[in-house]
């Protein structure tokens, strides 16, 4: 049965769980510059927390944002949220205010996941319905526990869906989007069972992932959060969860996500969004840490990026897929990646073609030079580099004393293809079309070729098909000796 959600190159419900860091500006400028900082630390996927914007209800202001997040986080999945007063969050609007933002969000082509409170009253209050002797659909409370459960398993769905959430759920999902399913108590820590009975509900309702966030009073309340967790993961579940015991007691649902069944969990890069949240790059570690254990102890461990000597550095002209397959074998080898291009856009507070503009090429490459460097003696990683990093000669031998080069390749009216929309390209300014690309790859091409290990085309394979060719490549060369 599946049990996970595929999202990009991004599957949600299988490994370690994936790290999602919310944006939480209230102005454009301040949301752009998260969005910068964050590509420079390990992300996953980035939630935009709508509700913090003032200019949320300004619809070309709201549509704005995602356009330029869209084209800032490049491939990376967004989830929008817009976190209403009675979930801890800073919306004030109506309802039909918070469907309509939400439909809008959906349409826009910008985002991948959209959140749906979808008990839109605190699980204790939700608790306390489902014992009422007048609660919907029933009249009396059966006297076994047996037949208890199978009440709760109906109740709750057919009282939300008369409140029209289901097709509103139904409506986004239409668009394209993946439905997150949340529920948010800040009050406390409900039975173990109305835990289960409340993602039971909403994986009925039919959302994509069930999400549950609840506020412990004791030890004994994370306990009963992960225990509930495990229990809808074995027993009910057939979707990807997301669960969290807020707040500094709760810290440890954030980082056992893999051992009980939470597919997600939320890091912080500067102001954390909700109790609890664990800064981003040390939320990498300690799942990582945890990662390498589960694998180990299960025998499921492949391949390492720590196998490998050094970093596997990803380069080959713009658009011929970097970003993309680094992306996805950080995946496949458990390890972590760099976007060199991110990072030094988050140091200099600003985009690669405005350093041109303003200060020119040699600028921009001796702070690309200076990053690699930067990277002498940390870990392993998949390291995707700027177009141009190899026309330099001592990038080159950097790069080759210090991990192993992959080339990617691909036809210029197929790397014309992928960037002919982009406007974060000064190299091409007025030159976007296949002559001049190619003219410029093969001016590149034999600096390519000094600093590959492996060359590997991108034209017509898939993501996957790529990555498996450079693990098969890279075990060829000895990287597994």
């Amino acid at each position: 049965m599946k049990h996970f959600v595929q999202i990009r190159n991004l599957r949600l419900g299988e490994g370690r769980p994936k790290i999602c860091v919310p944006l939480v500006g209230q102005k454009e400028e301040e949301i752009y510059q998260q969005a910068r900082e964050l590509l420079a630390v390990p992300t996953d996927l980035v939630e935009w927390r709508a509700d913090w914007f003032l200019g949320l209800k300004e619809k070309n202001r709201f549509l704005e944002v995602l356009r330029t997040l869209r084209q800032v986080l490049g491939e990376r999945p967004v989830l929008f949220t817009i976190r209403t007063k009675g979930e801890g969050g800073e919306g004030q609007i109506s309802f039909s205010e918070y469907q309509q933002l939400n439909l809008e969000a959906a349409q826009s082509g910008c985002v991948d996941l959209v959140d749906v409170e979808v008990f839109r009253m605190s699980v204790g209050q939700a608790e306390e319905m489902l014992e009422r002797p007048d609660r919907p659909g029933n009249t009396e409370l059966p006297e076994n526990g047996q037949s208890m459960e199978k009440e709760r398993a109906t109740c709750m769905p057919e009282f939300l869906q008369k409140e029209g959430i289901g097709e509103f759920i139904r409506a986004l999902q239409r668009t394209g989007v993946v439905v997150v399913g949340s529920s948010h108590d800040f009050e406390g820590t409900p039975r173990t069972d109305i835990m289960v009975e409340c993602l039971r509900a909403m994986q009925e309702l039919g959302v994509d992932i069930c999400k549950l966030a609840v506020t412990p009073g004791e030890q004994a309340d994370v306990r009963n959060l992960l225990e509930a967790t495990w229990r809808m993961k074995t027993q009910y579940g057939d979707r990807p969860l997301i669960t969290m015991s807020m707040g500094s007691l709760g810290v440890i649902s954030r980082l056992a996500g893999e051992l009980f069944g939470s597919s997600v969990t939320f890091g912080s890069v500067g102001k954390p969004s909700a109790p609890g949240q664990v800064e981003a790059g040390a939320l990498a570690e300690y799942l990582e840490l945890l990662h390498g254990g589960t694998e180990q102890e299960t025998g499921n461990r492949e391949h390492d990026a720590a196998a490998f000597p050094g970093h596997i550095f990803l380069i080959g002209f713009m658009g011929t897929g970097k970003s993309t397959v680094a992306r996805m074998l950080k995946e496949q080898l458990h390890g972590e990646q760099v976007e060199m291009d991110a990072c030094l856009e988050a140091q200099e507070g600003q985009s690669i073609a405005s350093m041109f503009e303003q200060y020119g090429e040699a600028y921009f490459r001796d702070k690309e030079t200076a990053f690699l460097y930067s990277l002498k003696g940390q870990t392993s990683r998949v390291v995707s580099c700027g177009g141009g990093v190899v026309t330099r000669g001592e990038n080159r031998n950097f790069m080759k004393k210090h991990g192993k080069v992959v080339l990617l390749t691909a036809r210029p009216e197929t790397v014309l293809e992928r960037v002919q929309g982009s406007q974060e390209r000064p190299i091409l300014n007025g030159n976007m079309n296949v002559e001049y690309i190619g003219q410029l790859m093969e001016k590149r091409q034999a600096s390519y070729e000094a600093a590959a290990d492996l060359t590997v085309s991108t034209d017509g394979k898939t993501v996957e098909e790529i990555c498996q060719e450079i693990v098969t490549g890279l075990n060829a060369l000895g990287g597994e000796e």
